[in-house]
């Protein structure tokens, strides 16, 4: 029997009822919460379901449309429940996230503040993992997804030169399997300006 199945089939039946179609966006939000946490204990690993409950929070916040970049409108509560949505898959699946189809794109639903918390947590889960990076495009999204950390606001022209420092510091870091300065070289040129990094 297929537990994950059950109860998606329980959380999609109670959203349908119509009792529940007037539930807060932070009521509906937390549900997918739950159900993603039983799927990372219950199913460590399957992809499919994190994947399954990701899609399902962006249907939910595009008012039920699987494609558009219309967003519902988040209060307090809501942005508190999506930030904690996408925190929770951090500490097992570190670099993984990368793999899922909509986690970069339902981060935009979230304030720029928001974002950087949860950049935080993916940078940490990253340097815990150690797992090394050998794939150009995954490094490039991670360094798109850390853009919270890099930037004060989302419409700033430019990084400060104490922001560039810090993004190479971190950069520095990683473990990257293949040329170590190329991946240093490709973190500094996504700085705006370009940063200029120097091998000791």
């Amino acid at each position: 029997m297929d537990a994950f199945k059950l109860f998606n089939d329980c959380v999609t039946k109670l959203l349908e009822t119509e009792r529940t179609k007037s539930l807060e966006l932070a009521e509906v939000l937390r549900l997918q919460k739950a159900l993603l946490n039983f799927a990372l204990k219950c199913y460590p690993g399957n992809l499919d379901f994190v994947n399954h409950c990701i899609n399902q929070a962006v249907v939910v916040l595009r008012g039920g449309k699987a494609e558009g970049k219309e967003a519902a409108e988040l209060d307090d509560a809501a942005v508190q429940e999506l930030e904690a949505l996408l925190s929770i898959p951090l500490a097992s699946l570190a670099l993984q996230v990368l793999e899922l189809n909509e986690y970069s794109d339902i981060l935009a639903f979230l304030p720029w503040e928001s974002r950087k918390q949860v950049a935080i947590e993916l940078v940490r889960a990253v340097l815990a993992s150690r797992a090394p990076l050998s794939d150009l495009a995954k490094v490039t999204k991670l360094f798109e997804m850390m853009g919270p950390l890099l930037k004060d606001d989302p419409d700033a022209a430019s990084h400060s030169k104490v922001q560039q420092e810090l993004l190479l510091s971190f950069c520095v870091r990683i473990p990257c399997a293949g040329p170590h300065f190329d991946c240093v070289r490709l973190c500094a040129s996504m700085c705006n300006p370009p940063a200029i990094y120097v091998d000791n």
